[in-house]
């Protein structure tokens, strides 16, 4: 797919409120060009786009994107207001590069991008991702990455910058919940103005049994907040002998 494409108003009463993929058995779709989403909707998973990557299936979206007060409704459940993404299986890779913004979306977990990754799944992020004014009623007011199963794969090689995100729970900016041997590469991220109630006003990660995050670049935090809990810029839980954050960068 590619040149340009404009969802207005769009919405849908359960998954995708501007668009629905489904990718399987090693196929692959690549979306080039400027593709916008504005005010778009759903009840439960993607106000702008659902994707579900399964069994070596693959996306790409490069170029510019921008997602504009997206949101999904229900909130006690669902999520990822601009983005849903399932990656699931061997092979499964969303790739996101160049520019991709996030501005005003609301979910209920992930209020711009959610992304479950199971399986030896796979998710890199090799451009510019921003995350402006964005909230959740539960977990992560910008972005949301839940890995699980062993030998998933996340390198965040781009740069990821969080203003004004705002999370009712935990992780004001990015909530990262890891489970078994997996590989996290975080580059360079910011955090600005975020805030959370509870746990990490910039930054929760709770991390299990293997997982290995490596800092690479450099990470700030600028006045951020936890509002009645612990963990201004960053909270994190570590649990299992194994699970490690190593440090190469600035942090």
């Amino acid at each position: 797919m590619t040149g340009s494409c404009l969802f207005t108003y769009c919405n849908s009463n359960v998954y995708g409120g501007g668009l629905f993929l489904t990718i399987q058995g090693l196929g692959a779709i690549i979306i080039t060009g400027e593709l916008e989403f504005d005010q778009c909707e759903t009840l439960y998973y993607g106000g702008g786009i659902h994707s579900s990557l399964e069994s070596g299936g693959k996306l790409t979206i490069s170029g510019s994107s921008s997602f504009t007060d997206c949101k999904t409704l229900e909130i006690s459940s669902g999520g990822g207001g601009a983005i849903y993404a399932l990656i699931i299986g061997e092979n499964s890779l969303l790739t996101l590069e160049d520019q991709i913004m996030f501005l005003k979306c609301l979910g209920y977990q992930g209020g711009g991008l959610l992304l479950p990754i199971n399986n030896n799944g796979s998710f890199t992020m090799t451009g510019n991702c921003s995350f402006t004014d964005c909230n959740s009623t539960l977990l992560g007011g910008g972005c949301v990455i839940s890995a699980s199963i062993a030998n998933y794969d996340i390198q965040l090689l781009g740069s990821m910058r969080f203003d004004g995100c705002n999370s009712l729970k935990s992780g004001g900016g990015l909530y990262i919940q890891s489970k078994y041997a997996g590989q996290i590469t975080i580059n360079e991220m910011s955090f600005s103005n975020c805030n959370s109630t509870q746990y990490g006003g910039g930054i929760y990660s709770q991390l299990y049994f293997g997982v290995q995050i490596t800092i690479i670049g450099k990470v700030t935090f600028d006045n951020c907040n936890c509002l009645e809990g612990y963990g201004g810029g960053q909270f994190v839980y570590v649990y299992g002998s194994d699970s490690k954050i190593n440090i190469t960068g600035e942090l």
